[in-house]
């Protein structure tokens, strides 16, 4: 080969190269940078591992609040955001699998639908996203954390822990808390507490609070706790303060995870995520029974730990108080559950239950509506909460009972409607999401589209993934949303309503 063919050759390879390079977004001029800084932090002996990819803070739009400060950052529990975000993105998370509808259909027909409970809580994302200042946070099963770029869909950074997460991400001050601790169990912790005062998730592996840095994923310290603290908690009066399998609740040192006061609560064990009532700065939480003495109630403490009150439940069955989210309405807690349809069990007495309706005054304890919302049904199922989204004094309510959303009056409990049957085989536990008078549904592998006034669909909008107890979350224009398979997405509500 001649040296005019060799140089002819060169550049049209350095052509291609140009051409590929630009086509990738990298300009060939410039060195690439390496994107990412890794974190190892031993915190109690426990090793977690953080990537940070600085790079991809580009093109963020910071949207959504400035703090995320309990479970749907609000009383209402309404996980809609304003904000002017219209993104489309899909992220395949490190430990993502493949879904396969046919398959799943297959196998709820042979194993029965007590299989999806225990099958959709133990893999994958299982709670809603989180957004504070343009920082999506998905946290997984699998014991991932990941902070998301809002436009993008670019992974900022991602934190693993030797534990699965099944809280929501609180953020305050650029400081980021999740709890650890699945929502499985020993069958001999079962045992324990079906003969009275035993705990869910107690010993059940890494449990506890970790805190990281909001932006890089850094991990700060670690709480732990003797069960799992799978609820989401609070930030209130400058604490943060969690909850327990093991029945209690921990008000912690928001800088370094410090013990500022433990309450706990004989006999039972919670797994509702909390509410903070700031008119009198009352924490409350949900607690499940514990045989054969029923203890299921809300427990409302001042945030200095000291009681407030105790609202009893003794109508409530199995663990249904303890996994519903209460939400609040002019001064009443409002709740959905599982119930006996007599006012006092046992449950080895009368098997067959009901969804109730509970409003309850905060300041007073008088439980002032406890209507039933369906049939009677034999008891069963690993999750027996159904939480209520309240707008304009209505509650949106999920039940998997009917297969329905019912919305009901708060102030009267009459209910108003009850939507369509949804999918047989769709989770629904978690509150809808509420934008411009609809309501949007996971509903197994579709995105349902409510009325909030009539109750009538709207619109499937089917995707490829399969959902649990994930609320979606709003923000601007946009719908976001994660999934059992370990899938995040991203898609414009115009796409959605059709």
């Amino acid at each position: 080969m001649d040296k005019r063919s060799r140089n002819i050759i060169i550049i049209i390879i350095v052509v291609l190269f140009i051409g590929a390079a630009f086509a990738g977004g990298y300009y060939y001029h410039e060195p690439v940078k390496k994107p990412e800084k890794k974190y190892m932090e031993y915190l109690n002996g426990i090793p977690v591992c953080d990537v940070y990819y600085k790079n991809n803070l580009k093109n963020l739009l910071i949207t959504g609040p400035s703090s995320y400060i309990e479970y749907a950052n609000n009383n209402s529990r309404d996980n809609t955001v304003n904000g002017n975000l219209s993104a489309r993105w899909t992220l395949k998370q490190s430990d993502a699998f493949e879904d396969n509808i046919s398959v799943f259909y297959k196998d709820f027909k042979e194993l029965g639908y007590g299989w999806i409970p225990g099958y959709t809580q133990m893999v994958g994302d299982v709670v809603a996203p989180t957004i504070v200042n343009g920082i999506v946070y998905i946290t997984s099963s699998d014991g991932m954390v990941y902070g998301i770029n809002d436009k993008t869909g670019n992974v900022i950074f991602s934190l693993s822990v030797p534990s699965s997460i099944m809280s929501e991400t609180l953020v305050y001050k650029n400081i980021g808390y999740v709890g650890l601790g699945s929502a499985f169990f020993t069958y001999d912790q079962g045992l324990l507490n079906a003969f009275g005062g035993g705990y869910r998730g107690r010993y059940s592996g890494l449990t506890g609070i970790l805190a990281f840095n909001a932006t890089t994923g850094r991990p700060l310290w670690l709480h732990l706790t003797k069960a799992q603290a799978m609820p989401t908690g609070v930030i209130a009066n400058n604490q943060l303060i969690w909850d327990d399998g093991d029945g209690n609740i921990y008000s912690m040192n928001l800088t370094n995870g410090n013990t500022i006061w433990k309450y706990h609560y004989n006999g039972s064990a919670n797994m509702a995520s909390l509410l903070y009532y700031r008119p009198m700065k009352l924490i409350i939480a949900g607690f499940s029974s514990g045989y054969p003495t029923n203890m299921s109630a809300f427990v409302e403490l001042y945030t200095n730990g000291t009681l407030y009150k105790i609202i009893r439940l003794p109508f409530a069955a199995t663990s249904g108080a303890g996994d519903a989210v209460p939400a609040i309405y002019n001064g009443n807690i409002v709740d959905s559950f599982t119930a006996y349809p007599v006012y006092y069990g046992p449950e080895l007495k009368e098997i067959s239950i009901k969804q109730a309706f509970i409003v309850a005054s905060i300041k007073t304890g008088k439980i002032i509506i406890n209507e039933n919302l369906t049939k009677r049904f034999h008891v069963g199922g690993t999750n027996n909460g159904n939480s209520p989204l309240i707008i304009n004094g209505i509650a949106y309510v999920p039940s998997i009972i009917d297969h329905k959303i019912i919305a009901v009056n708060v102030t009267t409990g009459r209910i108003l409607w009850k939507s369509p049957e949804l999918s047989v085989y769709a989770f629904l536990h978690d509150e809808p999401a509420y934008y411009n008078n609809m309501l949007f549904v996971p509903d197994l592998n579709n995105i349902t589209i409510i009325n909030a006034t009539t109750g009538s669909i709207i619109a499937n909008y089917t995707t490829n993934y399969i959902y649990a107890i994930q609320q979606p979350l709003i923000v601007g224009n946009t719908l976001i949303e994660d999934s059992i398979t370990n899938y995040a997405y991203a898609v414009p509500l115009k796409d959605i309503i059709k």
